[in-house]
């Protein structure tokens, strides 16, 4: 059976402060995939400024993160390629590292909603 985990993170694109989402503290099994309790879960953009969702998994294995925006649920990215004909989505990766980042460039009115880190 494949393991579907997901952590959906909320971005508002207006003109306010960050604030901090509570995410459910890692599993007592640690040779699964969890995702880092500590990360941002709400954000804030600025219209026409660089947005970044970071999404922390740790013991990932083999398995790739996914990028899906929840208005339209469109995959915008898996692993370090982007899927999505809007060049101002990219997926960003350091090998050795367990941080994956969507990075949206020039945040919209639009890009406002849900979206879901994946493994």
């Amino acid at each position: 059976m494949d393991l579907l985990a997901q952590l959906i993170f909320s971005i508002a694109v207006v003109t306010s402060t960050r604030g901090e989402g509570l995410i459910p503290p890692p599993p007592l099994v640690t040779d699964q995939p969890y995702f880092d309790s500590s990360m941002l879960k709400n954000q804030t953009a600025h219209v026409g400024r660089q947005a970044e969702l970071h999404c922390r998994v740790h013991s990932i294995g083999n398995r790739t993160v996914s990028w899906i925006r929840g208005r339209d649920l469109r995959i915008l990215t898996v692993g370090r390629y982007t899927y999505t004909t809007d060049l101002r989505y990219e997926a960003l990766h350091q090998n050795g590292t367990n941080q994956w980042t969507l990075r949206i460039k020039s945040a919209q009115p639009r890009d406002q909603g849900n979206y879901e880190c994946q493994i």
